[in-house]
């Protein structure tokens, strides 16, 4: 390509109104280019690279036309009734329209988020149906990207409520949207988020329906969905919402895809301290380092803790810090539980908070306390998250838990891995178990105190005990014993013990954890394939 065919692709690229065009001096021995403070020691210098250079993405575009970015800091910052404000007096201006139209089903769809009801998912429906049909009166090549985020935002609420044909039919939708968009747009790296998103979902989809992926023809790789992210954000400033909204994503999908909290905790602690004042991303930090084990540091950042009075009030932060003041046995958990229940507007999360309530009030002594939040456990809320799921299936048996094991796991998820030791080592303890399923779960939760605390030698002896005891047996404990086996083995290097164990997961029917259990084992097989291939 010479100069002058680079110039005419650059300019595709500006506008007038958006980015004067510079004047550029092609000379020999290094002289600097008029308008920058960059120099070249070459003798051709590509206008294509100097426009890379000083043009920045967010401002060379047609989302910087459309899209308010304070109105997007107050949507992600979850100042709603600011956003509310700026966007109805956009709309009476008739300013930005389609942007108007995207910020509005953005901050809706957070919100039914955290509602989590069926009216507001309904309401949500309703609305965004409307927006897709807004958009479609106007011309500009931006409106299918809008569209295609819209339809993935719907998407995602479908999932959620387990409204699969919806949600198949949105994101058929967004993928057709944003490859449109892709080919009608002037500058298609606005897409590489929600392109990234897509093939991060679609590395999430069973094997039984891999004949999906074939029949149309779309790539799922989580890998390549995580760096095509990382490349929109590039194109940000650390400042600009679309920079927080990228980390935002990224944490999110290693949390709920991959497991990744230490990596997470390691990322988030090193954006700058004020990023800590998005309660979004001090929600996710504390979700990462509960999962992590870190109980101390869930406590130290939520005792106190406030949020601003125009943030949209987040109740979960009652749910983690009860949660953390139980996994260390504090009988104070009960209250900060209490608070959720009463905050939360939906009825996802219902029960796993009775469930805490109920463990609560047993590892207390409290049985009639115990069997009456049992009630509420099975007849409250609903089993749209997996949380809920779990904690019914746990509750629907009749068998009032080992206290001596209860107190052992809580610990364990707080990450007090010595303290959860002494109390299964100890040989009265031991002597208490009297069935089956008790010594099995024993077995199980001493494998993994061993593990955490990388003693694998004598972890490995008892995960295989729990998955031959266990593979039968209607809980996850054989299930995840096989999982962690295969970790270890991959981790040691040897592949096909761990492809034996990835293989074992499948084996095992199980309906609380199985599905998130399975897909840890597909990642797994998939990077032992490539290590393979790397080898050979």
């Amino acid at each position: 390509m010479n100069i002058a065919e680079e110039f005419l692709l650059m300019k595709k690229f500006l506008k007038a109104d958006v980015l004067k065009i510079y004047k550029v001096s092609l000379k020999k021995n290094c002289q600097p280019v008029n308008g920058s403070s960059f120099f070249y020691c070459t003798t051709r210098i590509s206008l294509l690279f100097v426009f890379v250079v000083l043009c920045d993405f967010n401002g060379c575009g047609q989302k910087r036309e459309i899209i308010n970015s304070g109105t997007f800091s107050d949507i992600l910052y979850l100042r709603f009734d600011k956003a509310i404000q700026d966007l109805e007096k956009t709309k009476k201006a008739e300013k930005a329209i389609p942007g108007t139209l995207y910020l509005e089903d953005y901050l809706e769809f957070i919100l039914t988020i955290f509602e989590g009801d069926r009216l507001s998912f309904e309401r949500y429906k309703e609305n965004s149906s409307e927006r897709l049909n807004l958009l479609n009166k106007y011309n500009d090549p931006i409106k299918f990207e809008f569209q295609a985020e819209i339809n993935f935002h719907s998407f995602l609420l479908g999932v959620f409520h387990q409204e699969n044909l919806f949600a198949f039919k949105k994101f058929m939708l967004a993928y057709r949207q944003v490859n449109r968009y892709i080919m009608n747009a002037e500058n298609p790296g606005y897409a590489d988020k929600l392109k990234g998103m897509i093939s991060i979902v679609l590395s999430a989809v069973p094997a039984e329906y891999d004949w999906i992926i074939e029949l149309f023809g779309l790539p799922g790789d989580f890998k390549k969905g995580t760096m095509l992210i990382e490349k929109y954000r590039s194109h940000y400033k650390t400042v600009s919402p679309q920079y927080l909204e990228s980390v935002l994503i990224l944490a999110a999908t290693r949390f709920l895809f991959t497991r990744e909290y230490e990596k997470n905790l390691t990322d988030l602690k090193n954006l700058p301290a004020i990023s800590f004042d998005n309660p979004l991303i001090r929600l996710i930090y504390l979700f990462s380092a509960s999962k992590a084990g870190q109980n101390t540091e869930v406590i130290r950042m939520l005792n106190n803790y406030m949020q601003k009075p125009d943030e949209y009030k987040v109740c979960y932060y009652d749910y983690i810090y009860g949660e953390a003041l139980l996994n260390r046995l504090d009988i104070n958990a009960g209250e900060k539980i209490i608070s959720f229940i009463n905050c939360t507007k939906g009825r996802t999360w219902l029960k796993a908070a009775y469930s805490k309530l109920a463990w609560k009030y047993l590892i207390a002594g409290d049985t009639a306390s115990f069997y009456q939040y049992r009630r509420m456990v099975l007849d409250s809320g609903n089993i749209t998250a997996d949380i809920d799921k779990e904690a019914l299936i746990e509750f629907s048996a009749e068998v009032i838990p080992n206290v001596d094991l209860l107190k052992a796991r809580l610990l364990f998820d707080g990450g007090y891995y010595s303290r959860a030791g002494e109390l299964l080592l100890d040989p009265k303890i031991r002597n208490r178990l009297q069935t089956y399923n008790q010594q099995l779960e024993y077995t199980y939760r001493l494998a993994r105190i061993y593990h955490m605390k990388n003693e694998t030698d004598k972890a490995i002896p008892l995960y295989r005990l729990t998955l031959e005891k266990g593979l039968d047996a209607p809980f996850y404990y054989a299930a995840n014993a096989a999982l962690q086996l295969a970790i270890i083995y991959e981790e040691k290097g040897d592949y096909p013990m761990a492809e034996t164990y990835y293989l074992k997961v499948f084996e095992v029917t199980e309906e609380s954890y199985g599905a998130r259990l399975r897909y840890t084992a597909r990642q797994g097989i998939k990077r032992l394939k490539t290590a393979k291939a790397t080898q050979d």
